[in-house]
């Protein structure tokens, strides 16, 4: 980073009773901290610590390196820090998601400049229902020393997140717990209860998703553009003309029997581009699922607009969640009939 060196120890989970426990700064010390709240499968807040002389110095390279030749002025450094630190937290927290199968969303950084046990009780909000009056309580939180070694400066890293948090993190590393298997762009992926099926960052490209109730496995492709210039493409996931099939035959149903979701096939650009790539998904989508003989009455769609979109199928559960700028939402399970009509 900015052509600085660092030390890193190995982050370590860390029960304490009160701040001076952490060995990190007595309470009335000024100090510098970079807060980056974090939501999703876990809630809490990640902070970067400095001590006042130790932030100023790596603010300065940073801002020599983003900016050369730019004023120094307290804002520019603020932002150099907060940029740094942006780019750490969400590199620390990719490992959790990708080796737990968590799902994690950063916030924007803010950076604050107080006595240390004023940074403390901020951080230390997500843990609020384990405070008590004093200040003290029964904490949890990631901790790893930092060393920037060229610059002699020292940073706290400190990860604190709510009690259901650590307990889903416990669950997440139990290997009996559901494995989230993400779908790449062109890629297509079966599962079976309690895997969880994700498609991440949908604008243009859709998502479909066949699901048989009978066998309770499902497939998910990523597909990106409509049609594939070849009748048997190497990654069929990749074409909206191809996909469907390609599902059927890794579900090993007739599509009679399953029920499908389309989530995705936006038009991102309207204003530039006049053949959006994500009607035209969707077209040949909704075409393919018709040929293939899956009932209209048994595909639930989510599409179109303007914004991106996240989808996963929980194949325990039997339910598709979508996320948006919006709130998430479950999409019905398109598969309940109209009872027949009795005869008299």
């Amino acid at each position: 980073m900015s052509g600085m060196t660092f030390s890193t120890s190995l982050p370590r989970a860390v029960r304490f009773r009160q701040m001076a426990d952490l060995e990190m700064f007595p309470a009335a010390t000024a100090v510098e901290g970079v807060f980056v709240p974090v939501a999703g499968d876990i809630f809490g807040t990640a902070l970067l610590l400095f001590s006042g002389p130790d932030a100023r110095k790596v603010s300065l390279r940073l801002l020599g390196a983003l900016a050369p030749g730019g004023a120094a002025t307290g804002g520019l450094m603020a932002g150099a820090l907060e940029e740094a630190v942006n780019v750490f937290v969400n590199a620390t927290i990719g490992v959790p998601s990708r080796e737990l199968g968590l799902s994690i969303y950063s916030s924007p950084p803010r950076s604050s400049a107080n006595s240390f046990s004023s940074l403390f009780s901020e951080l230390m909000m997500p843990q609020r229902d384990a405070m008590n009056s004093d200040g003290t309580g029964d904490y949890s939180v990631f901790h790893a020393n930092i060393l920037c070694t060229d610059l002699e400066a020292a940073v706290h890293f400190v990860l604190c997140v709510s009690r259901e948090s650590l307990n889903a993190i416990k669950t997440a590393a139990d290997v009996s717990a559901p494995k989230r298997i993400d779908v790449g762009m062109g890629e297509i992926r079966l599962g079976k209860p309690p895997d969880i099926l994700r498609a991440a960052s949908l604008g243009s490209c859709l998502a479909i998703i066949l699901y048989d109730p009978r066998t309770k496995a499902g497939a998910m492709a990523h597909v990106m553009l409509p049609t594939s210039p070849t009748p048997d493409p190497v990654k069929p996931g990749k074409y909206a003309n191809t996909a469907v099939a390609a599902l059927l035959k890794e579900l090993n149903s007739p599509g009679r029997r399953v029920a499908a979701w389309l989530v995705g096939g936006a038009s991102m650009f309207p204003q530039i581009n006049k053949t959006p790539v994500g009607k035209s998904n969707l077209d040949v989508a909704r075409e393919s699922i018709r040929l293939a003989g899956i009932e209209r009455e048994r595909v639930c769609e989510d599409v179109g607009g303007c914004q991106g979109r996240t989808v996963e199928l929980f194949l325990a559960i039997e339910e598709v969640w979508v996320r948006s700028r919006d709130l998430p939402q479950r999409l019905s399970l398109p598969l309940a009939r109209p009872a027949a009509p009795r005869r008299p």
